[in-house]
């Protein structure tokens, strides 16, 4: 069964003669893997590199990148973008529970277009995936014991282990 992925390249690379790139924007999922899979494998820690191997857990993004290589034909190029994190609105989406962030959401919006315009004009970029970051270094489990102490809360480390 062919994905959403698929059926849009399928429709859209024979039926546009001009296209010559495709931009795959995937996450910093590839590199820690799923959330549904926290605690049972050891993802990489920070920073992540381009080059850093699949976690082996399974992850959607490995199955968009792998379907892009397959799908590029000859004089077509591509470029992967995992960028850290991506706060934006939804009504539907967890997203919102880190709405406080929005200003910084909205630099780093800017910051991803003008990479992606970037890798899909420059010759250098081509057939690349991207470690789309600004180069802070940060850890989301270091981040929530900084705001407790920023607005005087209790804070207590979230064990892995814990069933409950």
């Amino acid at each position: 069964m062919a994905t959403c992925f698929e059926t849009c390249l399928d429709a859209v690379i024979p039926n546009a003669p001009n296209l010559q790139h495709i931009c795959l924007q995937t996450g910093r999922k590839h590199y820690i893997g799923p959330f549904e899979m926290w605690g049972k494998f050891e993802p990489h820690e920070p920073p992540f590199h381009e080059d850093l191997p699949r976690p082996n857990v399974p992850c959607f993004y490995y199955t968009l990148e792998d379907i892009l290589f397959e799908e590029v034909k000859e004089g077509l190029t591509w470029s992967v973008h995992r960028p850290s994190v991506i706060f934006g609105f939804s009504l539907y989406s967890l997203v919102n529970i880190v709405g406080t962030f929005c200003v910084y959401a909205s630099i780093y919006a800017d910051l991803i277009a003008e990479h992606e315009i970037w890798a899909a004009v420059d010759p250098y970029a081509k057939n690349e995936a991207f470690n789309c970051s600004n180069g802070d270094v940060y850890k989301w489990k270091h981040l929530w014991r900084v705001l407790a102490e920023q607005f005087d809360m209790e804070f207590e480390d979230f064990n892995y282990d814990d069933e409950g």
